[in-house]
């Protein structure tokens, strides 16, 4: 019988580019206040930028939004939570950040987890993936 896949199991097997994510956030800043506050106004959106960017898959858009939409969640929750000191800046706009590029390569390739029934990405974990990544810069 085969098993079923989550939401969840689906993002954990589809990861997002850097620059692909680094696009979305932007995309969605430049959005208007009122829609960037409507999840459907985002995912109309986001589905149209990956068409835009030639995606057209069904499937695939299904599995690119799933992705996107749980690493933004644990994106926001781990910079919110203080554990990406160091690679992100405070904006004008209370609770958002600009963030260093390696945050969105770890973003977009770190494992998601559950940790008290919520979406994140493990911040040791995450913080040991983002280090290798300006280590081997020797940016660290």
């Amino acid at each position: 019988m085969k098993q079923v896949q989550t939401v969840f199991d689906v993002a954990n097997e589809t990861p997002i580019g850097a620059e692909l994510l680094a696009d979305i956030y932007a995309m969605q800043a430049a959005m208007p206040l009122e829609a960037r506050k409507s999840p459907d106004a985002r995912r109309a959106r986001l589905v149209d930028l990956l068409e835009e960017k030639g995606e057209h898959d069904h499937d695939r858009l299904r599995a690119l939004v799933a992705s996107i939409e749980l690493r933004q969640v644990a994106l926001d929750r781990l910079v919110q939570d203080g554990d990406a000191r160091g690679f992100t800046q405070p904006v004008a706009e209370v609770g958002k950040a600009r963030v260093h590029q390696d945050i969105f390569r770890c973003a977009g390739e770190e494992a998601l987890v559950r940790i008290d029934g919520e979406v994140r990405f493990e911040p040791a974990s995450f913080q040991r993936r983002l280090l290798s990544f300006t280590e081997a810069r020797g940016n660290a």
